[in-house]
Formats: C-alpha cells, sequence, structure tokens
C-alpha cells in the first residue's frame, strides 16, 4: 500500500514539473518572440518617423524652388508684355499711355536672376532613408521633379543668355556708338535703337524665346502634386 502511494506520488510529482518546465518554456520563448516584434515594431516606427522629418525638409525645399519657379514665370511675363508694348508704339513712343510707358520702358535692359537648390534631396538620397520610403511612386515623382526644376533653371538661363546677345547687338550697333546715351531722354534713346535692325530684332524676338506665354506652368504643377504625396505620406 505505501508503495503503491509513494510510486503515485512520485509520478504525480515527476508530471508537474514537467508540465510547468513546458509552459515556463513556452512562456520565455514567446516573451523573446514578443521583445523581437516589438524592438522591429519601435525600429520601423522610429525609422519612418525620420523619413517623414526628411520629407518635410524636402517639401520646405520644393516649396521655396516653386517661389523662385514663379518669379522666373512673371517675370518673362513681364519681359514679353514690355516687349509687345514698345512694338506697338515702336512709331512714336511719346504717344504712348502714359503710365504704361512708365512701367514698361525700362524693362527690356533690366535683369533677373534665381537660384534653385537640392541640398535636401542629395541629403535624403545621400542618407539610408531614401531606400526606406515605402512608397515608390513618390520616390520617382522626387528625382522627376527635380529633374524637371533643374530643366526649368537652365531654359531661364537660356532665356537670359538669348536676350543679352539681342541687347548687346541692339546698343553696339555703329549708329549708335556717337551718342551720348546719357544727355538724352529715355524716349529718345529707344527711337535711336529701333532705327536699326538689331534694335527692331531685340525687342521682337523676346516674345519669341519661349514659343508660350507662361512657359513653367507644368513645373509649377508638378511640384504642387509632389508636395501634396509628401503631405499625404503615412
Amino acid at each position: 500500500m505505501e508503495n503503491k502511494l509513494g510510486k503515485t506520488l512520485k509520478n504525480f510529482a515527476a508530471e508537474w514539473k514537467l508540465g510547468d518546465f513546458v509552459r515556463n518554456f513556452i512562456a520565455v520563448v514567446l516573451g523573446i518572440v514578443i521583445t523581437f516584434i516589438g524592438s522591429d515594431m519601435i525600429e520601423e516606427h522610429n525609422t519612418n518617423n525620420e523619413v517623414k522629418r526628411a520629407l518635410v525638409l524636402v517639401k520646405n525645399e520644393l516649396q521655396a524652388n516653386r517661389q523662385d519657379v514663379e518669379v522666373a514665370q512673371n517675370w518673362i511675363i513681364l519681359q514679353n508684355t514690355a516687349a509687345r508694348f514698345i512694338m506697338r508704339h515702336k512709331k512714336d513712343l511719346s504717344q504712348a499711355p502714359a503710365d504704361s510707358l512708365q512701367k514698361y520702358i525700362n524693362i527690356p535692359f533690366q535683369w533677373c536672376s534665381v537660384h534653385f537648390t537640392n541640398d535636401a534631396l542629395e541629403l535624403l538620397k545621400s542618407s539610408s532613408l531614401f531606400q526606406k520610403i515605402n512608397n515608390e511612386q513618390l520616390a520617382l515623382s522626387l528625382i522627376q521633379v527635380y529633374g524637371s526644376i533643374d530643366q526649368t533653371s537652365n531654359s531661364f538661363l537660356f532665356f537670359n543668355n538669348t536676350k543679352t546677345e539681342l541687347a548687346n547687338a541692339a546698343i553696339n550697333h555703329p549708329k549708335l556708338k556717337n551718342i551720348d546715351i546719357e544727355s538724352i531722354s529715355t524716349i529718345e534713346r529707344w527711337k535711336q535703337i529701333l532705327s536699326t535692325f538689331e534694335g527692331i530684332a531685340f525687342i521682337k524676338q523676346i516674345p519669341q524665346i519661349f514659343g508660350g506665354e507662361r512657359p513653367f506652368d507644368d513645373t509649377l504643377g508638378e511640384i504642387d502634386q509632389v508636395i501634396k504625396a509628401i503631405e499625404d505620406y503615412e
């Protein structure tokens, strides 16, 4: 009787110890798995936040570049408008509306420069964060929009360089070399400039440098779309 009872107690103790061990082992394994999963989730969350902060810098840079694109386009529109105004009244500028004359008469001999930047994009690309943008279309759009901005910069430089060449040809005409430009009125100065083929070509060709009146609208629209995509990024 005592032997049977002893065996029963020993078996119960062994079974309890084995079950307890299994339960403890499972708990430890689950704890390790949860810890790893939790660490991965925290790391992913932190990385996503870093990507978002980097994209905010890119967004701010795009907004600044957008303002410069607008400045460039508005300057071209102003140049075109002034050139057309002078061409319309080339026979006698003194008969042109006084307010418009004052506004436009000096514009063709004025220049404007803009400066586009890509520092934020280059910083993002040089880090490991660019590859961690979880929206492939956004990543591609970032590259494309900066390419469009660069093309806009080159186009505006082309406009300025072409206008400079035309202006130099007009004011360096032999007919004007013996005239003291500073001693005559602006209207008389234009009368002398427009009396030459080069002078007419200067004013006539300014609006023809670009085919469209608003050459950078596509770039502005593209920038707006990418800024919206950044704001919607999660």
